[in-house]
């Protein structure tokens, strides 16, 4: 009976939960590499050099990612239909100069209360307006309503969505602001 406490303690004291996972951890998918036929479309990469989204539905996915219609072996151009009913997206997006997805490691994503917390690595250089490729990084998590999201960057805030203010990205591809 000494023992079971002494295991309950332990497990406490560690702060995992259920599965050996630390409590609020979401579990995640990283999306395979060209998953899809399509591409990012381009945005304001001078006020904003990392796009970032929470993409919960068909049409914002189709308003960040354009089809990429190419001769040859066809992919499917979005998630397959009902998709956004049981997940939504992650996604983070830069332009560097050689496309490798590898750059970015998620670190961990995390829930406190209403919030998420998505915090990952990125290991390149970031081009700015010279980048040659647009590198995104999508991840997988289950639906659920959160009221934001902070994206963390190498241990240091990237920024945040106000999702219940119905801020889901920090830029739209195709809708310029600069100089109005």
């Amino acid at each position: 009976m000494t023992f079971g406490w002494a295991l309950i303690l332990v497990g406490f004291l560690t702060g995992c939960g259920e599965g050996g996972k630390p409590e609020g951890s979401v579990s995640y998918e990283i999306q395979p590499s060209a998953a899809h036929q399509n591409f990012v479309g381009n945005w304001e990469v001078t006020k904003h050099p990392v796009l970032y989204a929470a993409i919960r539905t068909p049409e914002e996915y189709s308003r960040i990612f354009f089809p990429a219609a190419v001769m040859g072996r066809n992919k499917p151009f979005t998630p397959p239909e009902g998709f956004f009913e049981r997940r939504q997206i992650l996604t983070v997006c830069r332009c560097l100069d050689d496309y490798d997805e590898k750059v970015f490691a998620v670190e961990s994503i995390q829930e406190v209360g209403d919030e998420l917390f998505y915090r990952y690595r990125f290991r390149g250089e970031d081009m700015g307006h010279r980048g040659t490729f647009k590198v995104e990084f999508s991840v997988y998590i289950p639906r659920k309503k959160y009221s934001r999201v902070h994206f963390i960057e190498n241990g240091k805030p990237l920024g945040m969505l106000n999702l219940a203010g119905g801020q889901w990205t920090v830029s739209l591809p195709g809708v310029y602001t600069e100089g109005k």
